[in-house]
């Protein structure tokens, strides 16, 4: 029994003594795996400390300049910045009556300005393809508001500004001779008639002038680019002093002078049929630079 008891303790001593090592053995792997690796709750912590590389700010993008836009011509309040229009005549452009190509071009053509061409019936090719009758004794073109254009006297104004038959006097223009589209010559009243209308016409002191079948550079043409040039009405850049105008007011005694005086004019002007038109072609033509 003692034996046993002996052998029983020297059993239990080994057990103890194989467990220590085998403790002892794994405490000290297990310290050397810790060592090297770290824990997964260490891991997210480094992931979060660690920083991200810094992202490059992008370029930025340098605007490309804008061209610089010239602005229009401002002559003061008192004088004219002004440009002429005028009405081609289809025999310029078509070799019969029937409307062609070319008088359909011309007609659409902005440098025209009016929008409407002179067919050989007395009536008008409008820009829409449309035939229209123009009103007994017109032989032009008839402005925004259906008064018949007379060449040299009507202009188109800005609406904000101007009514329908509102005068415009400018002495500069006084005495100037003038050659109607059919051939005769007169001298200018000096004043003119508010009669028509343009997109492009804006503010108080612009004008376009009407020149009936006369081109900027026919030579018969007065406003034209060879006609008298002070002032050149073509040009919208000359800022002259004979281009100073201004508004006749209403019962005035100035008004019933420009009444006297323009109806004097369009008595020298009246004639026979297309007397306001061109006569022939090397009247109506635009003519060359």
């Amino acid at each position: 029994m003692k034996l046993n008891m002996m052998l029983s303790k020297s059993m239990l001593l080994t057990a103890l003594t194989v467990f220590s090592l085998v403790a002892v053995s794994t405490y000290s792997v297990e310290s050397e795996a810790a060592k090297k690796k770290p824990k997964k709750s260490q891991q997210a912590a480094n992931k979060k400390t660690k920083k991200a590389p810094a992202k490059k700010a992008p370029a930025k993008k340098t605007a490309a300049k804008k061209p610089a836009t010239k602005k229009a011509a401002s002559c003061g309040e008192n004088v004219a910045v002004t440009t002429m229009y005028y009405v081609p005549h289809i025999k310029d452009f078509c070799p019969g009556t029937k409307v062609c190509a070319a008088f359909k071009d011309a007609v659409a053509n902005p440098k025209y300005g009016a929008g409407t061409g002179t067919l050989h019936n007395g009536q008008v090719y409008r820009y829409t393809g449309k035939t229209e009758t123009l009103s007994p004794g017109c032989y032009t073109a008839e402005g925004a508001w259906g008064d018949c254009l007379v060449p040299f006297i009507s202009v188109a104004a800005d609406p904000r500004y101007y009514r329908a038959g509102d005068y415009i006097r400018m002495p500069g223009l006084k005495g100037k001779e003038i050659t109607m589209p059919d051939g005769r010559v007169v001298e200018h009243p000096g004043f003119l008639i508010v009669q028509d209308t343009g997109g492009a016409i804006k503010g108080e002191n612009r004008f376009d002038f009407f020149t009936g079948a006369f081109g900027q550079y026919n030579k018969s043409n007065a406003f034209g680019s060879h006609g008298f040039k002070d002032p050149s009405i073509v040009d919208k850049r000359s800022c002259t002093d004979s281009k100073k105008f201004a508004k006749v007011d209403k019962n005035t005694s100035e008004y019933r002078d420009a009444e006297e005086d323009l109806a004097r004019f369009m008595n020298d002007i009246r004639g026979p049929s297309r007397a306001l038109a061109a006569n022939d072609a090397s009247q109506s033509v635009g003519g060359t630079k």
